[in-house]
């Protein structure tokens, strides 16, 4: 009976032991995974910085092309209304050739 009960105590004590050992296991696992979760938000976070910044520039570029389309436009304008003066002047230079 005691051998029993000694038996049955040591046996105790290695699961005890075991369960220990498993619980610090776990818990070094949660500490890895609470660092790969930080590393992973700070790497999203980065990456919506970058996200942003290519919106940023992709909305710059595309003011750009609006104003160099404008600008375009404006300066076929003025060459047509150029055309127009030179025509004009022409005309009125060959009215006074001798």
């Amino acid at each position: 009976m005691i051998g029993d009960s000694s038996r049955s105590s040591q046996l105790t004590i290695e699961q005890a032991n075991q369960a220990g050992q498993s619980l610090t296991s776990i818990s070094q696992a949660l500490r890895n995974l609470n660092s790969l979760n930080a590393s992973i938000a700070s790497a999203t976070l980065q990456q919506t910085h970058v996200v942003d910044d290519i919106n940023q520039n992709v909305t710059q570029a595309a003011q750009l092309s609006q104003s160099t389309a404008l600008a375009a436009e404006q300066s076929t304008s003025a060459s047509l209304h150029l055309r127009g003066l030179s025509e004009e002047l022409n005309t009125l230079l060959k009215q006074f050739r001798v």
